[in-house]
C-alpha cells in the first residue's frame, strides 16, 4: 500500500510540474525575437523592424532598435526568470524618425525578467511582472 501511494504522490508530482507552461528556460530563447508590442501597444514604424537576437553559444544579446544596433553580454538566469539589458550598447546614428528606437530603449531599461506564454510569444517583463515587451520568434 505504501507503494501505491507513493507512486500516485510522485506521478502527481511530475505532472505538475510539467503543467506551468510560462516557466522558460534559457535554451527557450535562442535566435531570433521580433519586438511587436511594447506597453500593449503596437510598435511605431521604423526604418526596420525592431528585434532582439539572443546568442547562446557565446551568451551574447543583439539586435536593432529600428534605427540603431544593439550588442552586450546576456545576462539572464532561468531559475528566477531574470534579465538585465542595463549594459548593451548600441550604435549612434542619426534616423529620420526617432520614435521606435526611443520606445523600444525605455522599455528595455524597465525590463527585469521573462516568460514565454503558451502561444510561444517571449515576454519582457517590469518588476512588478507587467508586461513591457512581447515579443515573436523570426
Amino acid at each position: 500500500m505504501k507503494k501505491i501511494c507513493f507512486l500516485i504522490v510522485a506521478v502527481l508530482a511530475m505532472i505538475s510540474c510539467g503543467s506551468n507552461k510560462n516557466v522558460a528556460s534559457l535554451s527557450s530563447l535562442g535566435g531570433e525575437w521580433e519586438i511587436v508590442k511594447i506597453d500593449g501597444s503596437d510598435v511605431a514604424a521604423a526604418e526596420e523592424k525592431p528585434f532582439i537576437g539572443f546568442n547562446l553559444a557565446d551568451t551574447l544579446v543583439y539586435g536593432s532598435t529600428g534605427c540603431n544596433q544593439l550588442t552586450g553580454a546576456l545576462n539572464a538566469d532561468a531559475s528566477t526568470g531574470s534579465i538585465d539589458f542595463s549594459a548593451l550598447g548600441s550604435t549612434r546614428r542619426m534616423c529620420a524618425d526617432m520614435e521606435a528606437e526611443q520606445q523600444v530603449l525605455s522599455a528595455l531599461g524597465r525590463v527585469s525578467s521573462f516568460s514565454v506564454a503558451e502561444d510561444g510569444m517571449l515576454l519582457l517583463l517590469d518588476a512588478d511582472k507587467k508586461t513591457v515587451i512581447e515579443l515573436k520568434h523570426k
